[in-house]
């Protein structure tokens, strides 16, 4: 299959119109045409940016042509009984690292929860206070299991200021944070535990979470969702701003997940 096939049928697949995609880059949709039929050559720059949206990687062939594979989004979207099972082979410690990140505290980085203290969490409301890049506070929800381990692990460390600790007692580091989930990765046959990945599965989680409450996913769902997440809107040609949440979360992709 040719280059410009490929990319339109993952951004069909992506169920992404050309309109849609053509803002998000952005660039006209005449142009996002010429892509796909072959009659425009798509700079390095613009591949590696429908890459990001479409979700795929970009390579260059021995003969010098470029060659695109698609990344396996649907793998690390992580549903509650794969966290049940994950959690069976972890400590506290890598239960509460494991359930907050795919509950959704993953925000800006993952230093929010490498430097997580004890006074930002809300035993009794659920809740964990995060700070955005404004310095005001996010208040993220999360589950009475999480609230669970959370009390266990405080328990283990209860003069401690931090929720992960060393076992010196100090912080603990981020090397250390992704050698863990690297090891996850690894024994669950789930590799790509990496930011971008984590981030969009907590995302369909929350998503997920948001339709079993109400029995649909609203316009007011993804308006939380982009908020938790500090998801950028995109800028239109006419210089007006315009969310891009329902490309990443929507009920056909919660449903192709959450069987």
């Amino acid at each position: 299959m040719k280059l410009n096939e490929q990319i339109k049928e993952l951004r069909k697949k992506a169920n992404i119109s050309q309109e849609e995609l053509a803002e998000t880059i952005p660039c006209d949709t005449k142009t996002i045409s010429k892509y796909e039929t072959g009659k425009l050559q798509i700079s390095t720059d613009t591949l590696k940016r429908l890459g990001e949206i479409l979700n795929f990687s970009v390579s260059m062939s021995p003969g010098g042509e470029y060659e695109i594979a698609e990344m396996k989004v649907y793998a690390p979207y992580i549903t509650e009984k794969k966290l049940s099972e994950i959690e069976q082979d972890l400590d506290v410690k890598g239960k509460v690292i494991v359930r907050l990140i795919f509950e959704g505290i993953y925000g800006k980085m993952l230093s929010e929860l490498i430097g997580l203290k004890k006074e930002q969490v809300d035993f009794q409301n659920k809740k964990v206070v995060l700070a955005n890049n404004d310095q005001s506070d996010r208040e993220i929800e999360i589950s009475d299991r999480a609230i669970t381990y959370l009390e266990e692990l405080v328990g283990l460390n209860p003069d401690n200021e931090y929720i992960f600790v060393d076992k010196d007692g100090s912080p603990m580091s981020k090397t250390k944070f992704y050698m863990f989930l690297r090891k996850v990765g690894e024994r669950n046959n789930f590799p790509e535990t990496v930011a971008k990945f984590i981030n969009r599965s907590g995302m369909l989680y929350m998503g997920k979470r948001l339709m079993n409450q109400s029995g649909q996913l609203r316009e007011e769902h993804l308006e939380l969702i982009e908020k938790r997440y500090n998801v950028k809107k995109i800028k239109t040609k006419d210089n007006q701003e315009k969310s891009i949440m329902h490309t990443i979360v929507n009920p056909e992709f919660i449903a192709s997940i959450y069987k």
